[in-house]
C-alpha cells in the first residue's frame, strides 16, 4: 500500500518536472542564442586577422553584458520553477496526509478515527524546502542563475583561450546548461518528497497514541542504494524525519503498538543472490563486503547543514576502512 501512494507522489512529481523542463528549454534556448552571437562575432574577428583573447572578451563588457543576460534569462526560470515546486509541495503534503491515514487504518486491521487539523504555519515553515520568500529553497534557486552565468563566461574564456571555434564553445556550454537542468529537477524531486514525509510525520505525531512509530521502507531492488538498503526496517519515533539523500524515494511506515518489528535491510540483503547485492555495491565494495571487512550498516554516513538540517549519505570505501583503522 505505501508503494502504491509513493507511485501517485511520484505521478504527480514527474508533472511538475514536465513544467521545469519546459521552462528551462526556453531559458536555455535564449542563453545559447546569446552565447551564439558572440561566438559568432568571435570567429569573424579572427577571421579578419584580429587576436580574440580575455582582454577582447572584456571589451566594450562584452562578457559583463553576456553574464548579466544569462542572470536575467535563468532568472526568470528560478522563479517559475519556485512556484511549480511550491504548488508540487502543496499537492504532496495534501497526498502525504492522506496516505498516513489510510496506512495507520491498515496497520491495526481496523479504520482509525482520526483528527487532523489544518497545517500550521509552524508546520508548513518545518518543511526545509518549502518555496516561500527567505526559504532555502528560494535562496537555492535565485544562486542558480549566478552560478549559470559564471561558468558560462568560465567555458567561453577558456574556449578563447584554447582557440575553439563557435561549435566547441557552443557544445560545452550546452553541457553547463544541461548539467543545471538535472540539478533543478533534483532539487524539485527532493523537496517534493520532503514535503510529502513532513505530512505524514504530522499525521503519525496527531495519531501518536495508537503508534509506537515507523519504519524505513526502501525499494529492495538491484538499484537502491547501499545507504537506503542499510537503513530498511530501522525503527523511529513518530516525531522523527526521514532524513535521507537527494532524489531518495523510501517512506514511513507507521508501526502500530502491538505491531512486530519489519525484517532489517541488512538481514534481506545477506539472503540475496550474488547478483544483486554486486549491483547495489558495486565491485570493490562488494569485495570488502565478501571478505568481511565492510557491513551493510557502515555505509551510513551523516552530514550536518545549517541549510538543510541533517541528511544521510552513501560512505565510499576509502572512508569506511580508513576509519576502521
Amino acid at each position: 500500500m505505501a508503494e502504491g501512494w509513493k507511485a501517485r507522489l511520484l505521478s504527480r512529481e514527474r508533472r511538475a518536472a514536465g513544467d521545469l523542463l519546459r521552462a528551462y528549454r526556453l531559458a536555455a534556448a535564449r542563453v545559447e542564442a546569446r552565447v551564439r552571437d558572440l561566438t559568432v562575432r568571435i570567429d569573424e574577428t579572427r577571421r579578419q586577422g584580429q587576436e580574440v583573447g580575455a582582454g577582447w572578451l572584456h571589451e566594450r563588457d562584452r562578457l559583463t553584458n553576456l553574464r548579466r543576460e544569462i542572470i536575467a534569462e535563468i532568472g526568470r526560470f528560478s522563479e517559475v520553477a519556485s512556484l511549480s515546486v511550491a504548488r508540487a509541495q502543496a499537492a504532496a503534503r495534501a497526498l502525504g496526509a492522506e496516505a498516513a491515514r489510510e496506512l495507520i487504518g491498515e496497520a491495526g486491521d481496523a479504520p482509525v478515527g482520526i483528527r487532523l487539523g489544518v497545517f500550521s504555519a509552524q508546520a508548513s515553515a518545518a518543511i526545509a524546502g518549502f518555496a516561500a520568500d527567505g526559504s532555502p529553497l528560494r535562496q537555492l534557486f535565485a544562486e542558480q542563475s549566478v552560478s549559470v552565468a559564471r561558468r558560462v563566461a568560465d567555458e567561453l574564456v577558456a574556449g578563447v583561450a584554447q582557440g575553439s571555434g563557435a561549435r566547441v564553445v557552443a557544445s560545452r556550454i550546452r553541457g553547463v546548461l544541461g548539467g543545471e537542468l538535472s540539478r533543478a529537477l533534483t532539487i524539485a524531486r527532493t523537496e517534493t518528497v520532503r514535503a510529502y514525509r513532513e505530512a505524514t510525520r504530522e499525521t503519525y505525531i496527531t495519531n501518536a497514541s495508537v503508534l509506537r512509530g515507523w519504519y524505513w521502507q526502501a525499494a529492495l531492488g538491484p538499484r537502491t542504494c547501499g545507504m537506503c538498503l542499510a537503513m530498511h526496517g530501522r525503527v523511529f519515533p513518530v516525531e522523527a524525519r526521514l532524513e535521507s539523500h537527494p532524489n531518495c524515494r523510501c517512506v514511513q511506515v507507521p508501526l502500530t503498538l502491538q505491531a512486530p518489528d519489519p525484517e532489517s535491510g541488512p538481514r534481506w540483503f545477506t539472503r540475496q543472490e550474488t547478483g544483486l547485492q554486486k549491483s547495489v555495491l558495486g565491485p570493490a565494495k562488494f569485495k570488502a563486503f565478501t571478505e568481511g571487512k565492510v557491513e551493510l550498516k557502515d555505509l551510513v554516513g551523516v552530514r550536518h547543514s545549517e541549510r538543510w538540517g541533517v541528511s544521510r549519505f552513501e560512505q565510499s570505501l576509502s572512508a569506511i576502512l580508513s576509519r576502521g583503522e
